[in-house]
């Protein structure tokens, strides 16, 4: 008995035939396009980039490293009142020479004269010129600290002198400025009765040789 041959036709398959058009490997210059575009759109959304870490949040690595926080805690220079140890130092100083050259260089070019107004004046125009020398030689917070010392020892002798019980002994030594006086004097032979003798109503009795020596000590210094 003769065989027909029967012809069969099978369609490829397309996962392992022949590729389709457009669905192939990828130029060179299709590779660079595409990464340009990914480039493009990580710049415009940089968000994603920190949402795909853990958390969702950026992490801070400023203060991470806890020996990079003490080396610059170390670093820091230490303040005092706003000031550095060395320029404190000074301006402390400075007040105080101008504070002793207010006091005492009136008293030393005056002497009985550095009383009342006069010597008040002569103390403000020593401490004028404190300061101004501070300012040219140190700087102007040098010179506000000369200022502050020449002033506290102005307002003291004025104080002094005019509102406390001691400034009128003071006042009956002849010496100017009693407090920056380098001598308040010697003392003197005198005489002194021991015991007192008292009259009648109770005053006491100055024998005449006494109250002469007083009356010719007087006369002297008129």
């Amino acid at each position: 008995m003769a065989k027909i041959p029967v012809h069969r036709v099978v369609k490829s398959n397309p996962r392992t035939g022949s590729k389709r058009k457009g669905s192939g490997t990828m130029t060179a210059a299709q590779k660079k396009a595409f990464v340009a575009r990914m480039k493009a759109a990580r710049k415009k959304n940089p968000s994603n980039k920190s949402k795909s870490k853990a958390g969702g949040k950026k992490k801070n690595h400023s203060h991470s490293n806890p020996s990079r926080r003490k080396s610059r805690k170390g670093t820091r220079n230490p303040q005092i009142l706003g000031r550095s140890p060395k320029s404190l130092f000074i301006q402390i100083l400075t007040a105080l020479i101008a504070g002793a050259a207010t006091k005492q260089l009136p008293q030393e070019l005056m002497a009985a004269s550095n009383t009342g107004w006069k010597g008040y004046l002569a103390n403000l125009a020593t401490g004028g010129a404190a300061t101004l020398g501070a300012h040219a030689l140190l700087g102007p917070d040098e010179a506000f600290a000369a200022a502050l010392g020449s002033g506290v020892v102005i307002l003291d002798r004025v104080l002094t002198e005019n509102f406390s019980p001691i400034g009128n002994y003071l006042a009956l030594t002849g010496l100017g400025d009693a407090t920056a006086a380098r001598q308040l004097g010697g003392v003197g032979d005198g005489y002194f009765i021991q015991p007192t003798i008292y009259d009648a109503n109770g005053n006491p009795v100055i024998p005449h040789q006494i109250t002469d020596m007083a009356v010719q000590r007087f006369l002297a210094l008129q």
